[in-house]
């Protein structure tokens, strides 16, 4: 059974350094069949900081669901994982760890820190375009978000 969304565009958060990978992403997403809202930020600092409305982030809408690559420059996405899941306001909000890690520790860890899935960025553009389809279709379409 497909569970459509009500109402609102579905609020996502990009967190990726690469802007092809990112790119890639907004394009898959774009495509969707479902109305959807997606914000890319560059960094961990940023991602919090948009997570908590401050600095350039005020009046930002309240992401449904959050991409975050692990790998990221400063603060990287373990971090911001940390911090997420830690924080009481922010925790529901799914997170899928979209990265090119395949080390069984960042995915343990990650399991272990409440991601909600962890997917490997495949590095053939076609493959990466069909899991970001993947994680559309699933995520938007299937999936009961939480709203606030």
């Amino acid at each position: 059974m497909i569970h459509h969304q009500a109402l609102r565009p579905i609020e996502v958060l990009l967190v990726e350094d690469s802007p092809s990978d990112a790119n890639l992403t907004i394009k898959g997403f774009l495509n969707a069949q479902i109305a959807n809202n997606l914000h890319w930020v560059e960094d961990g600092e940023s991602a919090m900081n948009y997570l908590r409305e401050q600095e350039e982030f005020t009046n930002v809408p309240r992401p449904d669901l959050i991409l975050l690559d692990l790998n990221l420059p400063g603060m990287d996405g373990r971090e911001v994982l940390t911090e997420i899941k830690s924080d009481p306001n922010l925790k529901c909000i799914p997170v899928v760890i979209i990265t090119t890690s395949t080390d069984e520790q960042d995915i343990l860890r990650s399991y272990n820190l409440s991601a909600n899935c962890y997917v490997t960025k495949p590095i053939d553009i076609y493959q990466f375009i069909q899991i970001v389809q993947l994680i559309k279709d699933f995520w938007l379409t299937a999936v009961t978000l939480p709203r606030e």
